[in-house]
Protein backbone atom coordinates (compact mmCIF):
# COMPACT_ATOMS: atom_id res chain seq x y z
CA UNK A 1 0.00 0.00 0.00
CA UNK A 2 1.55 3.36 -0.68
CA UNK A 3 0.77 5.70 1.83
CA UNK A 4 1.27 8.82 0.38
CA UNK A 5 -1.26 8.02 -2.06
CA UNK A 6 -4.02 7.16 0.75
CA UNK A 7 -3.50 9.06 3.40
CA UNK A 8 -1.45 12.19 2.72
CA UNK A 9 -4.34 15.03 3.48
CA UNK A 10 -1.32 17.63 3.96
CA UNK A 11 -0.13 18.32 0.29
CA UNK A 12 -3.28 18.85 -0.86
CA UNK A 13 -4.62 20.79 2.58
CA UNK A 14 -1.92 23.12 1.32
CA UNK A 15 -2.87 23.89 -1.98
CA UNK A 16 -6.48 24.04 -1.10
CA UNK A 17 -9.77 21.90 -2.22
CA UNK A 18 -13.17 22.90 -3.73
CA UNK A 19 -16.09 23.03 -1.88
CA UNK A 20 -18.73 22.76 -4.46
CA UNK A 21 -21.89 24.36 -3.16
CA UNK A 22 -23.74 24.67 -6.31
CA UNK A 23 -22.90 21.62 -9.24
CA UNK A 24 -22.63 22.21 -12.80
CA UNK A 25 -26.14 22.27 -14.43
CA UNK A 26 -27.20 23.08 -18.02
CA UNK A 27 -28.78 26.71 -16.67
CA UNK A 28 -26.16 26.91 -13.72
CA UNK A 29 -22.40 27.17 -13.52
CA UNK A 30 -20.12 25.50 -10.71
CA UNK A 31 -19.56 27.50 -7.72
CA UNK A 32 -17.93 27.05 -4.16
CA UNK A 33 -15.26 28.15 -1.95
CA UNK A 34 -11.74 26.39 -2.00
CA UNK A 35 -10.76 25.32 1.45
CA UNK A 36 -7.34 24.95 3.21
CA UNK A 37 -7.21 21.81 5.22
CA UNK A 38 -7.10 21.84 9.46
CA UNK A 39 -3.49 19.91 8.33
CA UNK A 40 -2.34 23.06 6.13
CA UNK A 41 0.75 25.21 6.96
CA UNK A 42 -1.86 28.50 6.87
CA UNK A 43 -4.40 26.50 9.42
CA UNK A 44 -1.88 25.87 11.68
CA UNK A 45 -0.14 28.98 11.98
CA UNK A 46 -3.66 30.50 12.68
CA UNK A 47 -4.18 28.25 15.18
CA UNK A 48 -0.68 28.82 16.75
CA UNK A 49 -1.40 32.55 16.90
CA UNK A 50 -4.88 32.47 18.43
CA UNK A 51 -3.37 29.22 21.47
CA UNK A 52 -0.29 32.10 21.61
CA UNK A 53 -3.01 34.88 22.38
CA UNK A 54 -5.23 33.03 24.69
CA UNK A 55 -2.44 32.04 27.23
CA UNK A 56 -1.54 35.48 27.29
CA UNK A 57 -4.66 36.70 28.05
CA UNK A 58 -5.73 38.08 31.80
CA UNK A 59 -9.12 36.44 31.96
CA UNK A 60 -11.00 33.56 30.88
CA UNK A 61 -12.35 33.10 27.26
CA UNK A 62 -16.03 34.18 26.96
CA UNK A 63 -18.80 32.86 25.05
CA UNK A 64 -18.31 35.76 22.57
CA UNK A 65 -14.33 35.79 22.18
CA UNK A 66 -14.63 32.05 21.41
CA UNK A 67 -17.37 32.62 18.95
CA UNK A 68 -14.99 34.91 17.75
CA UNK A 69 -11.92 32.90 16.95
CA UNK A 70 -13.91 30.18 15.34
CA UNK A 71 -15.30 32.67 12.57
CA UNK A 72 -11.13 33.70 12.97
CA UNK A 73 -10.40 29.85 12.17
CA UNK A 74 -12.61 29.28 9.10
CA UNK A 75 -11.83 32.78 7.56
CA UNK A 76 -7.99 31.46 7.55
CA UNK A 77 -9.03 28.37 6.30
CA UNK A 78 -10.82 29.96 3.28
CA UNK A 79 -8.62 30.44 0.17
CA UNK A 80 -11.16 31.92 -1.74
CA UNK A 81 -14.57 31.33 -3.81
CA UNK A 82 -15.73 31.15 -7.03
CA UNK A 83 -18.93 31.09 -9.14
CA UNK A 84 -20.66 32.64 -6.07
CA UNK A 85 -22.74 36.36 -6.44
CA UNK A 86 -24.70 38.35 -4.24
CA UNK A 87 -27.23 40.84 -4.57
CA UNK A 88 -26.01 40.50 -8.32
CA UNK A 89 -22.96 40.89 -8.46
CA UNK A 90 -19.44 38.58 -8.17
CA UNK A 91 -18.72 37.56 -4.91
CA UNK A 92 -15.03 37.10 -4.36
CA UNK A 93 -14.00 35.90 -0.36
CA UNK A 94 -11.68 37.91 1.40
CA UNK A 95 -10.05 37.56 4.64
CA UNK A 96 -11.99 41.35 5.39
CA UNK A 97 -15.07 40.31 4.38
CA UNK A 98 -15.13 36.78 5.10
CA UNK A 99 -16.18 36.66 8.59
CA UNK A 100 -19.10 39.01 7.67
CA UNK A 101 -20.20 36.59 4.95
CA UNK A 102 -19.97 33.24 7.33
CA UNK A 103 -22.62 35.23 9.49
CA UNK A 104 -24.62 35.84 6.54
CA UNK A 105 -25.11 32.26 5.92
CA UNK A 106 -24.65 29.79 8.64
CA UNK A 107 -25.46 26.99 6.31
CA UNK A 108 -22.54 27.96 4.15
CA UNK A 109 -20.74 28.44 7.76
CA UNK A 110 -21.54 24.87 8.40
CA UNK A 111 -20.56 22.79 5.63
CA UNK A 112 -17.51 24.65 5.16
CA UNK A 113 -16.15 24.00 8.85
CA UNK A 114 -17.30 20.17 8.22
CA UNK A 115 -15.46 20.24 4.94
CA UNK A 116 -12.12 21.54 6.35
CA UNK A 117 -11.72 19.92 9.05
CA UNK A 118 -12.41 16.38 7.54
CA UNK A 119 -9.35 14.92 6.25
CA UNK A 120 -10.60 13.00 3.48
CA UNK A 121 -11.70 15.91 1.74
CA UNK A 122 -7.93 16.38 1.14
CA UNK A 123 -6.54 12.60 0.33
CA UNK A 124 -5.47 12.07 -3.40
CA UNK A 125 -7.78 8.80 -3.34
CA UNK A 126 -10.75 7.68 -1.36
CA UNK A 127 -9.49 6.01 1.82
CA UNK A 128 -9.72 2.16 1.29
CA UNK A 129 -10.24 2.36 -2.31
Amino acid sequence: MDLKKKFDSITNADKGMKLILQAKTATEEEAGLVMYGADSAVYRAKEKEIAVRNRERKSALTVDDAEAQLYERLVAATKSSYGLEEDGKTFDFKPENGEAFYRRYPEIMSLASNFFTDRANFFMTASGS
